[in-house]
């Protein structure tokens, strides 16, 4: 149903301030979402944990397009970052990753959290730039991404 915006709200403080993610074939089932908004948490493989991710200080980010097709729209995501530095532990983590699809939870700078690929896993990419002079970073541009019929929900537990 469309109705009023909302009011704007007093703290609108953009940004995301971390991520953890798991490979979609360590997770048992997905909880219910209700209104947009999930409370309990997502069930995995005995002795599985949602991995921690990492980006650069504000460079994480998270968008989701909305684009239009004959059947209604649909909505690209995207969750980008970088990670610094070079050595075969990163590189083997990096290949590894591209082989599979993730399930991964954004958390703002609001601490509001969003389970993204929601019964629509996320492919994860990444280049790897040297920098092009002394002084610039090092390390791996990456992302998460994916099409849904749904935008991500709130993930809220307790």
């Amino acid at each position: 149903m469309i109705n009023h915006f909302p009011k704007n709200p007093k703290m609108n403080v953009g940004g995301n301030s971390s991520f953890t993610f798991i490979p979609v074939y360590l997770v048992v089932s997905l909880p219910p979402i209700q209104g947009k908004l999930i409370t309990s948490p997502v069930v995995l493989s005995p002795g599985q944990n949602m991995l921690n991710g990492y980006s650069t200080l504000e460079e994480l980010d998270f968008k989701e397009t909305q684009k239009d097709e004959d059947d209604g729209p649909f909505y690209q995501i995207d969750i980008s970052g970088f990670m610094p530095g070079d050595s075969p532990d990163l590189i083997d983590l990096m290949e590894n990753m591209e082989m599979v699809r993730h399930l991964v939870i954004v958390k703002d700078n609001l601490n509001q959290k969003r389970l993204v690929g929601y019964n629509a896993p996320l492919s994860f990419r990444a280049t790897f730039q040297s920098g092009s002079k002394p002084g610039e970073a090092r390390g791996y541009k990456y992302s998460f991404s994916g099409l849904s019929a749904k935008r991500s929900p709130v993930y809220r537990l307790g």
